[in-house]
């Protein structure tokens, strides 16, 4: 791997995609997992980690110059996460691209579980007693948000 090079794995439908970022990042602290990684681990809760502030405004930074058209952002609440993941055997969330109907971009975002596939529903034990399919959440409604702007412009001041 280049050494100026910063890789990220991402997600679809249960499969791990390597996708290159970006190439003219210095400095920075790179970890990678590689999808044997992930297979070889399969626990997918671990995928993800705190990169901190600095590297953080790095990235996106340079996302946005890469991209000055493209959204910035995305805001999503802390009680809908957390119904995702309260639900059986979730390990993390998938978040995709979507279009709405008025054409504008937004994420939909389902539960994951431990093999990589979506969590579409799960078994539940109902009033009666009987065992019965409760579909799982699929969640939309983000807004916009560029919540790293205004310290970007201030430390880059």
């Amino acid at each position: 791997m280049h050494q100026n090079s910063c890789w990220f794995i991402l997600s679809f439908s249960g499969s791990c995609h390597l996708i290159y970022h970006q190439n003219h990042i210095n400095n920075l602290k790179l970890t990678t997992m590689t999808k044997n990684e992930i297979v070889k681990t399969r626990n997918l809760s671990e995928v993800g980690e705190d990169i901190g502030l600095a590297e953080g405004m790095q990235l996106v930074k340079a996302f946005r110059e890469a991209n000055p058209d493209a959204t910035n952002g995305y805001f999503i609440g802390r009680n809908i996460l957390e119904q995702i993941l309260a639900q059986p055997g979730c390990v993390g969330i998938n978040f995709r691209k979507c279009l709405t109907n008025m054409a504008e971009e937004h994420l939909v975002y389902t539960a994951v579980d431990a093999e990589g596939k979506d969590i579409l529903s799960y078994a539940v034990v109902n009033h009666a007693g009987a065992i019965i399919q409760q579909d799982a959440i699929v969640a939309d409604h983000t807004i916009y948000w560029d919540g790293l702007n205004d310290i970007i412009e201030v430390v880059s001041a």
